[in-house]
């Protein structure tokens, strides 16, 4: 056997026993950490010497736990496993910082869900043209329902990757600074004036008092929709100030529950994370609720009936209405939310059947830019 494939070997045995014992060493070495800073979570600690024989019986398991949270290089593993599942084997959701999960991915020519990451570094921004069109759309659905003595409101909901871009991943960069909200305000506002809400300014000021949108899961909690649904309330009560009742739900009338499994966690197969879910305790009320479900669309439109109230509400949204739902229904006798986009065949047979007296359309950021079909 040559000299040259004998140093090879043991090359090999080396490089082989220092990954076994490097970990080791670099625990023995660095003082043990109280926290895991991505996981937002106690790590175990040294247990004390067995002094009974009870304590011997357990000591193993306590110093197997104690190991596996504390062993060398464990967050820097963590971390690289982190990017390894992100590249290769998770195909929807981004891993960002302190365990935030958002969704889309920077995969090459990737347009899942709209590409919300694309959406968020700005390079999914309107034309010239689709901004045009799309802002005279909406303007004639204003003109027409105005005709018909029915205010309409319009607003988008941001994704969580434009209120909490801190936790992004540092390697996604915004490639420009222009974004289709610049390009709705500097538009449409302009043109709808107050029946366009701009939610974005709301949310951005007040996420620093509660968060406001889950961590595993792709939209706000209750408290994000209580700001807006607030804001939206009282561009309304303008119209009907005897009908409309704004009102702000306060932090001590919301109840936190455990959100387990949030639909970002589901699409990485990933198990046991946990949000806070801050859930309103509204007082009793005379409202009937019913749903249609479509399994096949995994959509529901929902009717509510509050027999204390008058007005009549239809509303063209998306699954971030769900959260908004029980805020605003309570403030209309008949309301009407369709989980689909508007057009023009579906809002006029929908107003001579309701004959609503409001008309909204919210649509969450990753869907823009969009083409009205009006």
């Amino acid at each position: 056997m040559s000299q040259k494939s004998n140093i090879s070997k043991w090359f090999l045995v080396l490089g082989f026993v220092s990954i076994l014992f490097f970990p080791i060493f670099k625990w023995l070495s660095q003082d043990d950490l109280k926290k895991s800073p991505s996981e937002k979570r106690s790590l175990k600690q040294s247990p004390p010497p067995p002094i009974s024989l009870s304590d011997f019986k357990q000591w193993p398991k306590q110093f197997d736990d104690y190991y596996s949270d504390q062993f060398g290089f464990r967050i820097e593993l963590n971390s690289l496993y982190s990017r390894i599942i992100q590249k290769y084997f998770v195909q929807d959701v981004t891993l960002g910082k302190d365990d935030w999960f958002y969704l889309g991915s920077i995969r090459p020519n990737y347009e899942r869900f709209g590409d919300p990451i694309g959406d968020y570094t700005n390079q999914n921004n309107f034309t010239t043209n689709e901004l045009n069109q799309f802002v005279q759309s909406m303007n004639q659905v204003k003109v027409e329902l105005e005709a018909k003595a029915i205010p309409f409101f319009y607003f988008i909901t941001p994704s969580k990757h434009t209120i909490y871009p801190e936790n992004l991943p540092s390697y996604i960069k915004k490639q420009s600074k222009l974004n289709v909200y610049d390009q709705l305000n500097s538009t449409a506002m302009p043109i709808l004036k107050e029946h366009y809400i701009n939610v974005l300014p709301l949310l951005t000021a007040a996420k620093e008092r509660n968060r406001l949108y889950y961590q595993y899961d792709t939209h706000w909690n209750m408290h994000g929709a209580n700001l807006v649904q607030y804001e939206l309330l009282n561009r309304i009560a303008k119209f009907f100030p005897e009908d409309i009742k704004p009102y702000l739900v306060k932090e001590n009338e919301f109840k936190n529950q455990d959100k387990l499994n949030g639909d970002l966690v589901t699409m990485v197969q990933s198990l046991n994370k946990i949000d806070k879910d801050p859930r309103p305790q509204f007082p009793d009320s005379l409202c009937q609720y019913s749903e249609e479900r479509d399994h096949e669309l995994e959509t529901a439109t929902v009717h509510t009936k509050c027999h204390n109230k008058k007005l009549t509400l239809l509303m063209f949204r998306d699954s971030y209405s769900v959260a908004l739902i029980p805020f605003i229904a309570r403030q209309f006798g008949e309301a009407h939310f369709y989980w689909e986009k508007l057009s023009k065949s579906k809002l006029d047979s929908l107003v001579e059947l309701y004959q609503p007296d409001v008309v909204i359309e919210q649509m969450v950021e990753r869907k823009l830019p969009h083409k009205y079909n009006y």
